[in-house]
């Protein structure tokens, strides 16, 4: 394979992999309070990052940190974060 094919073929490789990563990122979820929401990395969402953050943790949060985790990136986890309670992941 001629280096000019495989330079091609690595281009195309990274950006069908970059775009999976995009879609996947911004996947849609429902909430348990039944609203919709944005399946994002737990220190992206600010309502659920901050209720984490509380010591001791209230009752109940446990149970409803396992209702809202919709998947992983990584070892990283993602919440069903409300629409309206997304941060940016780099601020200022």
């Amino acid at each position: 394979m001629g280096s000019y094919t495989a330079s091609v073929l690595f281009y195309l490789v990274y950006f069908c992999s970059f775009n999976i990563f995009i879609v996947q990122s911004q996947e849609s979820c429902t909430t348990p309070e039944n609203t919709i929401g944005q399946c994002i990395v737990l220190q992206e969402c600010s309502s659920i990052y901050d209720l984490l953050k509380q010591k001791p943790l209230p009752p109940g949060t446990v149970e409803y940190l396992r209702k809202v985790q919709c998947g992983f990136v990584g070892k990283t986890p993602k919440v069903c974060c409300a629409a309206a309670t997304t941060s940016p992941k780099n601020p200022g």
